[in-house]
C-alpha cells in the first residue's frame, strides 16, 4: 500500500493516520509523524521540497474478492497549513492459474527531479532498471506502469523512454498523482531493460513507482533436443553406416515449455522426406525428456537427411508460443556407404570377431 502527502515546505511536520480495511493498529499502520526534510521513518521516502511517499505491507490484511479500502488523513501539523494527500495506490501480486506466465518487476522509491533548489543543483532525469533475462520471442504482452507525483506543468510529451524508445507522456498533466500504463512489448530486450524519465520543464516532478508486467503463454513446447548417431541394431557402438544393414537411431524429445503436455504424442523419423518409423512419446512435464528409438534399414548408398519430428501429428496444443509448432523438427546428415567401400572404417565381416 502506497500513499503520498504534500508537506507544504521542507520544515513542516505532520501527524497522519493510515488505515487499511479499517485496521490502524497492525503492520505499521496508524498514526505516523512525518518529519519533513529530517524524516527518518523507515517506510517513508521524502524530498526537501515537502513531498512524502509512504509504504505499508498489507498482504495479510487484503480481503480477496472484496472491496479493499484505504484511508489517509491528516491529524495535525506545524508550519505551513497543508497536509493534502496526493493519492493511494495498492499493488497486489496474485498467484496466476490462467494460461499465462507472468514475470514482473515492482521498482519503488521516490526519485525527485527538480530545478536548482537552494544549494542543490538541478536534477533533470533518472533511470530505473528491470534486471533479469526475458524470453522476448514468447511474450504476448508487456506493460509499463509509472506513478508520478505532480507532473507535468507545462505539459511534456517526450519525458519517458523505454529502452531508448520514446513513450508519449502528454496525458501526465495532473498536479496531484498520475498512474498511467504504456504498451512496451515491441521494445523489450532479452536483458538490461530500463525506463528513463525526465522532468521536462516542470520545476518539481517525483517518479515514485515503476511496474513492468510481462505475459507469456503458459503452454508446453515439444522439441527434439538430440539425435544420436546410428548404431548397428543389437550393438552399442557406432560404425560407418552401410547399405542393406539395420540401424537404431535414438532421439531425445524435450518439453521445453512451461506447462505439462497432458496428451501423449508421436515422434517420426523421415529419411530424405520418406517416412521410416513412428514411435510414441508419453505426456511430459516441463523440462522432462523421453528417449525414442527408431529402426532404419537404408537400401542404397548416398547422402541422407534424417528428420526427427516431435508431436508429428499435432496431438499436443502448443499454441500461443511463437516457437511452439515451428521448432518440432531436428535434422541430422548421414552418409551411407556400400559394402566393400574402401572408405569403410570396418567391414561387416570384422563384426564377427567383436565382443557383443
Amino acid at each position: 500500500l502506497y500513499t503520498g502527502v504534500w508537506g507544504g515546505n521542507p520544515s513542516s511536520t505532520y501527524w497522519h493516520n493510515v488505515t487499511f480495511n479499517g485496521d490502524y493498529t497492525s503492520n505499521g499502520l496508524g498514526p505516523i509523524h512525518l518529519e519533513g526534510e529530517n524524516d527518518n521513518n523507515p517506510n517513508v521516502w521524502c524530498t526537501g521540497c515537502g513531498k512524502h511517499w509512504m509504504w505499508y505491507n498489507v498482504t495479510d490484511l487484503v480481503e480477496p474478492g472484496s472491496t479493499n479500502t484505504a484511508t489517509t488523513s491528516k491529524i495535525n501539523g506545524t508550519g505551513a497549513n497543508d497536509g493534502r494527500v496526493y493519492g493511494i495506490v495498492l499493488v497486489a501480486v496474485l498467484e496466476n492459474e490462467s494460461k499465462s506466465q507472468v514475470q514482473y518487476w515492482i521498482n519503488d522509491g521516490s526519485d525527485a527531479l527538480h530545478k536548482v533548489y537552494g544549494s542543490h543543483p538541478e536534477k533533470n532525469e533518472g533511470t530505473t532498471d528491470f534486471d533479469g533475462s526475458v524470453d522476448v520471442a514468447s511474450l504476448t504482452s508487456a506493460a509499463l506502469t509509472m506513478v508520478h507525483l505532480t507532473a507535468y506543468s507545462p505539459a511534456c510529451s517526450n519525458c519517458l523512454k523505454f529502452n531508448e524508445y520514446e513513450l508519449d507522456t502528454s496525458m501526465v498533466d495532473s498536479n496531484d498523482l498520475e498512474l498511467n500504463t504504456w504498451d512496451v512489448k515491441d521494445y523489450m530486450e532479452t536483458s538490461a531493460n530500463d525506463a528513463w524519465f525526465s522532468r521536462g520543464n516542470d520545476p518539481y516532478v517525483n517518479v515514485v513507482t515503476a511496474i513492468l508486467v510481462l505475459n507469456a503463454p503458459f503452454a508446453p513446447d515439444l522439441k527434439v533436443s538430440e539425435i544420436k548417431d546410428p548404431v548397428l541394431a543389437d550393438h552399442d557402438y557406432t560404425l560407418d553406416v552401410v547399405a542393406n544393414h539395420t540401424y537404431t537411431i535414438n532421439a531425445t524429445i524435450l518439453n521445453d515449455g512451461i506447462r505439462t503436455a497432458t496428451n501423449a504424442s508421436n515422434a517420426t523419423l523421415h529419411a530424405n522426406g520418406n517416412l521410416i518409423d513412428t514411435q510414441p512419446v508419453p505426456s511430459l512435464i516441463p523440462g522432462e525428456t523421453s528417449e525414442v528409438q527408431f529402426t532404419w534399414s537404408p537400401t542404397s548408398p548416398g547422402q541422407y537427411k534424417l528428420n526427427v519430428t516431435a508431436d508429428a501429428f499435432d496431438q499436443v496444443d502448443e499454441s500461443g508460443i511463437e516457437t511452439g509448432e515451428t521448432n518440432n523438427v531436428s535434422t541430422k546428415d548421414v552418409e551411407v556407404l556400400l559394402e566393400g567401400d574402401p572408405d569403410l572404417a570396418m567391414t561387416t565381416n570384422d563384426l564377427m570377431f567383436m565382443p557383443t
